[in-house]
């Protein structure tokens, strides 16, 4: 790696802070809007990882990138015609984004994961016009919409290049599960168990739960909405009844930054969308999702 590039990746992080302003984050729900609403507890949570992760993706990101380059100045030396190529991109403070928003509603729930990641454009894919192989910055986001109610568990997985929803389902015992986890002592969890832990998380007081960091969650003892009793379950949290405000998706960690009670949403929010429908039946993607 020559000194120009080093020089280069000094002042990245305060570059891409530069970038532009952070638009706020509009909520899932406040696409649907207007006729019937149903009360729900909503938990709004983001992607928690280390500087260190931040910094060792954005290296990665550079390296891509000085390996397209090279691969592209290479091929004049064996006189092949050499491809054009975007200079050294600015690359994004935080190349891994993520939000998770919770649902709890009475006897149903839904999860909404909105991940974003960037890549370098190393090749051309036929199957993706949009990699063109000139080293640019190329920018994925994706939705993974998880539902369940009494009788179902759908989970719709989008991305913002798709045209048509693909919606899997399968039947699902109502609150079953859950009921017979509950008569279980802590013990019989065994590593994903409680610890003995309380935390706050969100001004929030939670209990911990998982031995291994791999495994934790913490979630607030509740068990009412709009003023009765029943058990608050979530697509992403079969452990414990309540609600999460730390979890552990897929080896990344997620922290509650937002949590609202009791609050009025569209009923429309709890509709499953017919398989093949039209992306468009859904809210859209985040404009700057980072």
């Amino acid at each position: 790696m020559n000194a120009a590039v080093f020089r280069y990746l000094s002042v990245l992080p305060l570059c891409a802070c530069l970038a532009g302003p952070v638009r706020a984050w509009t909520p899932y729900h406040a696409h649907f809007s207007g006729g019937a609403s149903a009360p729900v507890h909503y938990v709004h949570q983001k992607l928690d990882m280390p500087p260190s992760f931040h910094e060792r993706h954005r290296q990665t990101l550079l390296d891509h990138y000085t390996l397209c380059r090279k691969a592209k100045e290479a091929a004049a030396l064996i006189g092949e015609p050499v491809e054009s190529y975007q200079p050294l991109p600015e690359l994004p403070a935080h190349p891994w984004v993520g939000d998770v928003e919770i649902y709890y509603g009475a006897g149903r729930a839904v999860a909404v994961t909105t991940f974003t990641h960037y890549v370098i454009d190393l090749q051309k894919d036929r199957r993706k016009p949009h990699w063109k192989g000139d080293c640019g910055l190329l920018k994925s986001t994706t939705r993974t919409i998880s539902m369940h109610d009494p009788t179902r568990a759908c989970k719709i997985e989008t991305s913002a290049l798709s045209s048509r929803l693909e919606v899997r389902c399968s039947p699902r015992a109502g609150d079953a599960e859950h009921r017979y986890r509950a008569s279980l002592p802590d013990e019989a969890l065994g590593v994903a168990g409680p610890t003995g832990e309380i935390r706050t998380i969100a001004g929030r007081r939670c209990r911990v739960f998982g031995a291994l960091k791999e495994l934790e969650t913490c979630i607030e003892k509740r068990d009412r909405l709009g003023g009765q009793t029943m058990p608050l379950l979530s697509p992403v949290n079969s452990i414990e009844a309540g609600l999460l405000l730390l979890s552990n998706l897929g080896g990344l960690r997620y922290a509650a930054q937002r949590v609202e009670l009791d609050i009025q949403v569209g009923e429309r929010l709890f509709q499953i969308p017919e398989n093949g429908a039209a992306l468009s039946v859904l809210p859209p993607f985040p404009v700057d999702h980072r």
